[in-house]
């Protein structure tokens, strides 16, 4: 355990923000749901009523909404606060507070009911047990973790692990189903001490199995390990890769026999592009596929549109705008095919053309266009 505790840096934050938040609105103002909704609160309403509530008082209407609002799409963030608060945190501070005022907080949920049985549907029993089976290889210097969440979608951790078997590199890998970065459910509400300890849990394994690299998908993981682990562990005791910039690394090892020619427009998911991770790395991935030609929407790379993520669910009436606007951006490109780097922008953009029965575009995650490309094919098990 580290001697830093996420619990701690929670108590400092909410500290620092009742005392030295000058209330511009900043943060506020960057929230991409709250721009969208008509007759929204201002900005010194929601903090006003943040201080309130975090100060032992209700939790007002115009507070509730913007927590309500959020989607971690890592907007506020990025912006960057003028007296250096953490403003992703806040909304987290608003979400403990209320947690702990219950009088059962964080209370334990299972967490994978939905991931296993969309596993054991959507894999046959030899390939459940792949995506399923830790695999220590002796020697070998990375380690691949793909994250906890994208067992909802089987094929795309098997497209995974076909792609590192082309590459041919030895590597170990450690099952989401097992492991998880920290951002559990309870996580998003404010439970730092699960957090810390899953990701506790995690950095241990990756060190068990010899990490001198850790390669992940999931962009909340990258964010994850970007914006909320380095809070307690001073320094990683390896080096962290994400799966678009492993691969671009090992690009010359990969042929694609089975390449067609596609125009194919990419979407990066909002965190990750915020945060400037990952921007150019699937670009050239796809630039090296043959017959592969990429046109640009108009909001892309850093200044890309989220796909409408929680918001589709907390929020319909705006989140549904949200996909809504991203699709037409996409048809309107003259694409062939949509690609994400993102199984839940995957699924967003998936049910969304299947809900409103408009397509006029392929959506496909960038993980399946390669694996295509190498000569395999499986089911999409959104579609």
């Amino acid at each position: 355990m580290s001697q830093f505790r996420l619990s701690d840096y929670y108590d400092a934050c909410k500290e620092k923000f009742l005392t030295q938040c000058i209330e511009c609105g900043q943060c506020v103002d960057e929230c991409l749901v709250l721009k969208r909704l008509p007759n929204a609160p201002e900005a010194s309403e929601i903090i006003s009523g943040f201080k309130t509530f975090l100060d032992g008082g209700e939790l007002s209407a115009a507070a509730s909404l913007k927590t309500t609002a959020c989607m971690r799409c890592y907007g506020c963030v990025s912006s960057g606060c003028p007296v250096g608060l953490d403003s992703l945190c806040i909304n987290e501070l608003v979400w403990r507070a209320s947690e702990l005022a219950k009088e059962n907080p964080f209370v334990s949920m299972p967490l994978y009911d939905i991931h296993m049985q969309r596993s054991r549907e959507f894999t046959s029993p030899e390939e459940f047990t792949r995506i399923m089976t830790p695999v220590h290889t002796p020697g070998a210097k990375y380690v691949l973790f793909p994250g906890c969440n994208i067992y909802k979608q089987p094929d795309k951790v098997l497209n995974i692990l076909d792609i590192m078997d082309a590459i041919g590199t030895p590597y170990s890998f450690i099952p989401g189903m097992q492991y998880c970065c920290g951002l559990i459910p309870s996580a998003k509400v404010g439970d730092a001490d699960s957090l810390q300890d899953r990701a506790e849990s995690l950095i241990a394994k990756a060190v068990e199995f010899g990490a001198e690299t850790l390669i992940f998908w999931c962009p909340t993981c990258a964010c994850n390990l970007n914006y909320r682990i380095d809070k307690f562990v001073e320094k990683l005791p390896f080096e962290t890769v994400t799966l678009g910039k492993y691969v671009l690394q090992n690009i010359d090892k990969l042929t694609f026999p089975a390449a067609q020619p596609h125009t194919v427009t990419l979407h990066e998911p909002c965190k990750t592009a915020y945060m400037k991770i990952d921007l150019e790395e699937v670009r050239n991935i796809l630039r090296a596929i043959p017959g592969t030609s990429i046109v640009e929407m108009e909001h892309h790379r850093e200044n890309t549109m989220c796909c409408g993520c929680r918001a589709v669910i907390s929020m319909p009436e705006v989140g549904n705008n949200v996909t809504d606007d991203r699709l037409e951006e996409a048809r309107a490109t003259g694409a062939d095919i949509m690609l994400n780097m993102c199984h839940n922008c995957h699924w967003v953009f998936c049910q969304r053309q299947k809900e409103t029965g408009r397509n006029g575009i392929d959506v496909e995650n960038y993980s399946a266009y390669i694996v295509s490309a190498l000569g395999h094919k499986r089911q999409d098990s959104i579609k």
